[in-house]
């Protein structure tokens, strides 16, 4: 954890706002999404509310990139990713919201743990994806209704203000993760389905971005 992210940790705590005890509640300057643990500890995970949501390439050059592999640390992810080619890490690093700035590009694991809890639509799951051994509690792949559509209305794609894209078939339903595959392609995960996407040309394609940031259980 870098210095900055641990410095707004601690102000979290010293503020003493009270922790999240319902998924989709307003809390942290976005809304709770769910709990995961990283190699620290447990942390509530936090989404910024979709007014800031982007478009981006997660990349615009062709080349190989380090220290980006986490499946599940998207700190430790975006922190090797703050050059301006990396545009979805960048513009996550660079947000200042709800009087917070250590946002950052979800790893794999933090994503999916949004669409698990927050699925926008009733479309079928994709079941060859959804293992997730660092949320809380852990879970199996997805089944074909399990989950389904979330009952937080704010993010149900008919009528919420803050859903994750999901019905559209096309690129709007893909999201960056801050997972690097190879000097080509980077991962998404696809809200129409939850599908992960693990050959998604960074160069090419611009892709919806979500910032989160976590605050310590």
């Amino acid at each position: 954890m870098s210095g900055g992210h641990q410095a707004v940790f601690m102000n979290q705590r010293s503020f003493g706002e009270p922790p999240p005890t319902v998924i989709g509640q307003a809390y942290g300057g976005g809304y709770y999404v769910g709990k995961i643990t990283q190699d620290d500890g447990i942390y509530y995970l936090v989404v910024a509310p979709k007014s800031t949501e982007a478009f981006k390439k997660w990349k615009t050059t062709q080349s190989v990139t380090s220290g980006a592999s986490s499946l599940y640390d998207g700190i430790a992810n975006s922190n090797n990713l703050t050059s301006s080619v990396y545009q979805a890490a960048k513009y996550c690093n660079d947000l200042s919201e709800g009087g917070y700035t250590d946002w950052y590009l979800p790893a794999p694991y933090e994503l999916s743990i949004a669409y698990r809890n927050l699925k926008p639509t009733t479309v079928t799951n994709d079941t060859t994806v959804g293992y997730n051994n660092k949320s809380v509690p852990t879970v199996s792949n997805y089944t074909t209704y399990n989950p389904a559509r979330t009952s937080v209305a704010n993010f149900q794609e008919a009528g919420g203000s803050e859903y994750f894209q999901g019905t559209d078939d096309s690129t709007y339903n893909w999201y960056w993760t801050s997972r690097y595959r190879n000097s080509s392609t980077a991962y998404a995960i696809r809200f129409r389905n939850g599908s992960l996407g693990d050959g998604i040309r960074k160069m090419d394609g611009y892709y919806n971005v979500r910032a989160f940031r976590r605050v310590p259980v």
